[in-house]
């Protein structure tokens, strides 16, 4: 070998056990002992670097296709062209995954580059520092981290430990507010029971807190929440959403879901709940019955069957969008937890009411209870024209009055629950459902005499001895006939009663959050409002449900409902 020769790879290898970890300088220097041109293994290095921006590059590019992919299921395709669909998927997810390979691989080359190394040197070195200022660990701990070349992940999962065994306050910075320079203490999480919900929220108030940056938002967990963040902080690092948030892991998302049945009308009332886990469904149902009489000695019996229909679940994609407050994520707690958490699972639940209760259906959202009350196919027998009532509920009125009021509204509920053993129902889970303004009549109507009938049954939650639930979703504004039976008045509702039993209700495995930082929003009475004007982040979460019935008359509508 040349003496220049030697003395560049001496350099090199000097540079190596300098910056690079034990193993990396050890390949390094192997690499070079074997006659290879230094100049040539830093210009590998350098266009390691260049491979992997192109690489991240495609990366994106294949997670958008797979999304895209994914929206081009519909209720309009065959099966075959579903499963070709989902099939394309799975191979775009291929091939991410692959991609995600070479970009490990591309790391490791573009790491050795001298310039790289110094830098992430220096970055390890000033993560450390700073994950041990943090935590407040003493200066010993993290100078004998530097010196044995562990990295910062590494270190962070010790020191985490570390600052756990002591349960001492730990002094932190928030990530999400560093650029304002503002400061303040994050005290260790007590123990006990964890609320249902928590970890997701906390995975979005994180990646609000560090601009969307998953990285940033696993490190938030960590500083902020200690051990408690630990499984969090993993998810934020692995996680990825089709359409480029984060994808909450299985067990994180059925907590939220958990949350969203006793928060939704319709699912409180306990429907069906069937996992869809590749987004469609299909389940039999009976559409006529097999036909049974007498017969007298050696006549022959006419053979008959049931014949069948099915039900079809096809996962709609729900987007519910939360503005919240900068303050709270630069100053995290339990109480700002609950806050995000109420907001998001409120939102979701309000807006799958309105489809679950009143949605005509489409192939982007779910068919409600009404349309399947209106359904040719019944003729109108589920649909009640509400009866005219004289007077009101409330106050004096006389005893006439109250007795005609009392009768129609019986005479009302009553032929909904005709309408539905009229067609065969078993009445296994029955229940109703109507606006807060309906109940409140129902609670305060009385007989001739003045007795609350119903005040006592309804302080329960029961009407006429079935659960019941209420929903500002269902309006109070709708055409009626006024109380002289022929004018039209904008003041009616409606009243629903179904079995519930009946009612299925698919999921789609999955709950994808993202933030966008100053992000404006529609409010709801129709204005755009700027999130950057109101210091706010605009949070964004995504479920994916469907609605059937396994029987269509097993739901009946009372309408022009003006009971107030």
């Amino acid at each position: 070998m040349s003496r220049s020769f030697l003395a560049a790879a001496f350099l090199s290898a000097l540079v190596a056990l300098t910056f690079f970890s034990a193993p990396e300088a050890f390949a390094a220097v192997v690499h070079l002992s074997h006659g290879a041109d230094p100049h040539a293994v830093f210009s590998h290095m350098s266009m390691a670097t260049l491979t992997l921006a192109a690489l991240r590059s495609k990366e994106g590019d294949l997670v958008a296709r797979a999304a895209a992919k994914l929206g081009e299921i519909s209720d309009s395709l065959a099966p075959d062209a579903i499963r070709a669909i989902e099939t394309e998927h799975g191979r775009i997810l291929g091939e991410v995954e692959a991609v995600r390979g070479h970009i490990v691989e591309a790391e490791r080359a573009a790491a050795v580059d001298p310039v790289a190394i110094r830098t992430l040197e220096r970055e390890r070195i000033a993560g450390i520092r700073s994950v041990a200022r943090k935590l407040g660990l003493a200066d010993e701990v993290s100078d004998k981290a530097v010196n044995d070349g562990t990295g910062l992940d590494a270190f962070r999962t010790l020191a985490i430990d570390a600052a756990a065994e002591r349960q001492q306050p730990i002094h932190s910075q928030n990530p999400g507010a560093s650029d304002r320079g503002q400061q303040h203490r994050t005290y260790a999480q007590p123990k006990g029971e964890k609320v249902k919900g928590t970890d997701a929220t906390r995975a979005m108030i994180a990646l609000a807190a560090c601009r969307g940056s998953r990285r940033d938002a696993a490190d938030y967990v960590s500083q902020h929440y200690g051990p408690e963040g630990d499984v969090v902080a993993r998810a934020l690092s692995t996680s990825i959403g089709s359409a480029g948030g984060f994808l909450v892991p299985v067990d994180m998302a059925s907590e939220v879901i958990e949350l969203l049945r006793p928060a939704s009308t319709v699912m409180a009332l306990d429907p069906v709940i069937i996992p869809m886990p590749h987004g469609n469904m299909s389940i039999p149902r009976i559409q006529g019955g097999a036909n049974a009489g007498y017969v007298g000695e050696n006549q022959p019996t006419n053979a008959s069957q049931q014949s069948f229909g099915m039900v079809q679940l096809s996962a709609k994609k729900l987007t519910s969008v939360v503005p919240i407050s900068n303050d709270m994520i630069r100053f995290p707690s339990a109480a700002t937890d609950a806050i995000v958490r109420n907001d998001m699972v409120l939102s979701i639940a309000t807006r799958a009411d309105l489809a679950f209760v009143r949605g005509q259906g489409s192939s982007f959202s779910p068919r409600g209870l009404k349309s399947f009350a209106a359904s040719p196919s019944l003729a109108g027998a589920n649909l009640i024209v509400a009866g005219v009532l004289v007077g009101s509920a409330y106050g004096a009125q006389s005893q006439a009055n109250a007795i005609q009021a009392l009768a129609t509204v019986t005479n009302d509920l009553s032929r909904a629950e005709l309408a539905l053993e009229n067609a065969n129902i078993k009445m296994t889970k029955p229940g109703w459902i109507f606006s807060p303004r309906t109940k409140q009549y129902l609670m305060n109507i009385r007989d001739g005499l003045g007795n609350q009938i119903y005040y006592a049954e309804m302080s329960k939650g029961m009407l006429r001895g079935k659960p019941f639930k209420t929903t500002t979703q269902i309006p109070n504004n709708l055409i009626a006939v006024a109380t002289d039976g022929t004018t039209p008045t904008a003041d009616g509702s409606e009243i629903y009663l179904a079995d519930f039993a009946e009612v299925y209700i698919g999921e789609a495995h999955g709950l994808e959050l993202d933030v966008f930082p100053g992000g404006a929003y529609v409010d709801a009475s129709g204005n755009l409002v700027s999130g950057v004007s109101n210091d706010q982040t605009v949070m964004r979460a995504i479920v994916q449900h469907d609605m059937n019935m396994r029987q269509e008359a097993a739901v009946a509508l009372i309408t022009g409902v003006r009971w107030f």
